[in-house]
């Protein structure tokens, strides 16, 4: 008996992503244009309509993790230290953002 093989596999659409991200589709379309994010163009008129698999996502995340750690040792470690904190962000103001961050790099 032969087995049926499943071509399904997860998927996501490109406000899907902006969402995951925090990130406008703008800048997903960026991405894509780019090659950066992988994705496969579903639609068959003029407009496309694209697709990403879970699989591209994390090849995305650890191209952005590696451009990330590219960076001086110090950024890294105010940046690491900053993420690695469990206050909540929501309702912040980006001054208030800013003000952490440059506290934060000054204490390193």
């Amino acid at each position: 008996m032969l087995g049926v093989i499943s071509m399904e596999r997860e998927m996501y659409s490109v406000a899907d992503i902006a969402r995951r991200f925090g990130v406008s589709r703008r800048t997903v379309f960026n991405w894509i244009k780019a090659g950066q994010l992988e994705a496969i163009n579903i639609s068959s008129g003029r407009r496309p309509t694209y697709r990403i698999t879970a699989e591209a996502v994390e090849r995305f995340i650890a191209l952005r993790r590696s451009k990330f750690h590219g960076g001086s040792a110090r950024r890294r470690e105010v940046a690491e230290r900053i993420l690695s904190k469990s206050f909540k962000l929501e309702g912040l103001t980006t001054d208030q953002l800013i003000r952490m961050g440059r506290d934060e790099a000054d204490r390193a």
